[in-house]
């Protein structure tokens, strides 16, 4: 049985506020395994984004614009999440 969103959401929001405490950076959301899907990729990182997560982890290099652009800074806060890729190996 998967968890939906909601179902989610408080232990998702657990590490947000964790993080804060703690004074580390916001924390990476977990993949979105719908490859093929860039409407729910990018709802998923807009939620995520609302949540306190900084950045999004992806399971394939196609998924990397979406994620890129949802999780740069907006125009005048340049402290805002950003989005990194790094190629293991």
């Amino acid at each position: 049985m998967e968890a939906t969103r909601e179902q989610l959401t408080s232990v998702r929001l657990r590490f947000v506020v964790a993080s804060r405490v703690a004074g580390i950076g916001a924390p990476v959301d977990g993949v979105t395994t719908a490859l093929r899907d860039d409407n729910e990729l990018k709802d998923d990182c807009e939620h995520a984004r609302r949540l306190g997560f900084g950045a999004k982890l992806c399971i394939h290099p196609a998924q990397l614009p979406v994620v890129n652009v949802a999780f740069s800074p907006s125009k005048g806060n340049s402290n805002g999440p950003r989005a990194s890729s790094r190629h293991p190996g």
